[in-house]
This record gives structure tokens, sequence and C-alpha cells, in this order.
């Protein structure tokens, strides 16, 4: 095994070198983040039962996809905030977002009111907002946010969803909503499309 440090996100290992090396060096792209995300996916769906301890994973992760694929440039990207009590969720869209060089991560909220609070500050283009937070829960955020700031677009991303609330969640503002457990490539390209359509 080549010199390098080994980074441990939930079922997953990743080997990131110490040194850069040519492009051709660097397992294929795509088979890698199939690999990754293939192993996201499961632990999405089984509810992150998995624990990233803090966000140092997470750039260490950004750090070794960027060693093998040029960057987007930063008025280019989609600047993302995720919302969401469970630190593993979080943690896990962060390593997701973090393959993709057109997002850029800009914060996270770990409740309701913390969601409004960043987002009227930070001012994104997205908000990934789960509908199960305390202190004030998805459809008050979406109620909110549609009046202070309505050129954000929000994805509901939950694991409580029925038609009845996303019919209430998009007739809020959000322009999509998803259930946890959709497919990573998914889940990027319907992210992808509602940072488009803010252009």
């Amino acid at each position: 095994m080549p010199d390098g440090r080994l980074i441990v996100l939930p079922s997953v290992v990743l080997v990131l070198g110490l040194r850069p090396r040519p492009r051709s060096a660097w397992e294929p792209a795509g088979r890698a983040r199939s690999s990754l995300t293939t192993r996201i996916s499961s632990e999405l769906t089984a509810g992150a039962r998995g624990r990233i301890q803090d966000d140092t994973e997470v750039n260490q992760v950004r750090s070794g996809v960027a060693g093998q694929s040029g960057s987007a440039e930063a008025g280019e990207r989609c600047r993302i905030v995720v919302a969401d009590d469970n630190q593993s969720i979080r943690l896990l869209l962060a390593t997701l977002l973090a393959l993709e060089e057109d997002f850029e991560l800009v914060a996270q909220a770990t409740d309701g009111a913390e969601a409004v609070a960043v987002v009227e500050r930070e001012r994104p283009d997205l908000l990934v907002l789960d509908l199960a937070m305390p202190r004030m829960d998805g459809l008050e955020v979406l109620e909110r946010l549609h009046a202070t700031c309505p050129e954000v677009r929000i994805v509901v991303y939950s694991g409580y969803g029925t038609p009845e609330v996303d019919e209430s969640a998009r007739r809020l503002g959000a322009v999509a909503c998803l259930p946890k457990g959709i497919p990573p490539d998914d889940l990027v390209g319907r992210l992808r499309d509602a940072c488009r359509e803010h252009d």
C-alpha cells in the first residue's frame, strides 16, 4: 500500500495519498466515487446508525477529491445549507456534497430555529431541510423563510414525509420533497437541478 492516511467513515475506508501523484496514478474517479456513494447510500438508508465524529473527516475527504479533479470556480458553486438534527445524517450529506466540485456546503443547522438563523445570515442558494426537528419543525421553517428569504430554494429531505405533508411543504415553498434513502446519485441530481433553477 502506498504511503497514505486512513480516513474512516461509517462502513467507508478511504486511502488518501500524502504526496501529490499524477492523475493516472489514482483509481479512476468514476469507480472510486461509485464505491463511496454506494457505502454512503447504505448508511443513509439505515438511518446513519454509524457515527462520524466531526467535520475533520469531511474536510479530509474534500482534500482528497480536490487532488483527483479540478475545482469549480467559487462563483459557479451552488452554496448549500444542510439542516437536520441527526449529526450522522448531516455529516454523511456533507461528505456526499464534498465529492461534487460544483457544490459548497456553507453551514449546517441542528434544529429548525438554527436553520432559520443560518439561512437568513448566509443567504445560500439552497437549503436541504429535514421536517422533524426540535424548536421549530420543517414546515414552520418553510413558512418563515418563504417570508424572509424567498430567493432561497428549499429541498425537503425527510424520512417522515407523506403525500399530505409533501403537499403542505410544496404550498409553503419547497421546490422538491425527497425521501431519506434516495440513492446518492439521484439525490445529487435533484439538488443540482434545484440549484440550476435558482440560476
